[in-house]
């Protein structure tokens, strides 16, 4: 699956320093909860999140080194709109 840089502005936009539930991030934005999913599970692999699971949900943490690209994602797609 190639990853857009919309698919991941849109992701890195609705995740918080907070650990969240995929549920609240599929609240936060216009991906399908799919989409999330799998961008959960390929960030993971690389590194930029963390997962447990809860109950029957999954909560999702930024790493490091996920703060660092959320960070550019978001200047960049402020540049990009103006």
């Amino acid at each position: 699956m190639g990853l857009s840089l919309q698919t991941l502005y849109k992701f890195f936009s609705a995740i918080t320093s907070e650990p969240s539930y995929l549920s609240q991030i599929y609240r936060r934005t216009t991906l399908t909860f799919q989409t999330i999913q799998r961008l959960v599970k390929i960030l993971e692999k690389k590194g930029f999140v963390k997962t447990k699971k809860l109950s029957r949900e999954r909560i999702v943490e930024l790493t490091e080194d996920g703060e660092i690209l959320k960070e550019f994602l978001l200047r960049f797609g402020e540049d990009n709109e103006n």
